[in-house]
């Protein structure tokens, strides 16, 4: 990691690069058609921030097993810390495609929608393949890109997927309320009142604190 944040000396960090690139040329020249060790090696080179040298081997990788998604996480991840946001959302769009019920493969083709503030398509996926559990990287991003709509969006997802749980009801109670939409707030506090007997004191108390102005939902 202390390379990785370049807060190893620079004569340091230049042995480490070299020895690095020397391991993952051995292990190519040892296995050429083993699309592991350009995976490894792009992959290692992507966390050093080593990203137009690690391109060429994680598009070797991808040459050679076009339909995993493995080598295209890592190119989009690539993509992505270069501004080639197009060319991301291609190789998330495809990894996705391989296997949509696989998570991280939604979870990466949103972080390229939204990259590149593709936000109509965003939601529309959204809308689709809601989300099935909270991904805070993402959600982090929504709110840096002021998209509540989209937090929004994710929440009624998961509060379709997991109708007994509570604190989903809340969380999207606060991101209607933090997205400016209060008639939402309160009244997807009340259905939370209704199926949750338990939360009918602390539930009505928010919804008074609404209805006097108050902040009452920290997001």
């Amino acid at each position: 990691n202390f390379i990785r944040n370049n807060t190893a000396e620079p004569a340091v960090q230049q042995a480490f690069f070299a020895l690095a690139q020397q391991a993952i040329k051995e292990q190519i020249e040892y296995a050429p058609l083993d699309a592991r060790a350009y995976l490894i090696g792009g992959s290692f080179l992507n966390r050093l921030n080593q990203f137009d040298t690690a391109s060429p081997l994680l598009q070797k990788a991808q040459e050679l097993t076009p339909n995993k998604q493995s080598p295209l996480f890592e190119l989009a991840t690539n993509d992505l810390n270069k501004g080639r946001y197009a060319d991301a959302i291609v190789r998330t769009k495809k990894a996705f495609d391989l296997d949509p019920n696989y998570p991280d493969a939604q979870r990466l083709y949103m972080i390229a929608l939204l990259y590149a503030d593709k936000f109509t398509e965003l939601n529309a996926f959204i809308k689709e393949y809601p989300p099935t559990q909270v991904n805070e990287q993402l959600l982090g991003l929504f709110k840096e890109k002021q998209q509540y709509g989209l937090i929004i969006s994710v929440y009624k997802g998961l509060v379709e997927k997991n109708p007994k749980v509570l604190n989903v009801r809340i969380s999207l109670a606060a991101a209607q309320f933090t997205g400016g939409d209060r008639a939402g707030a309160i009244a997807t506090l009340r259905g939370a009142i209704k199926d949750f007997p338990e939360f009918e004191k602390n539930g009505n108390q928010i919804i008074t604190d609404i209805n006097l102005g108050k902040s009452p939902i920290q997001k």
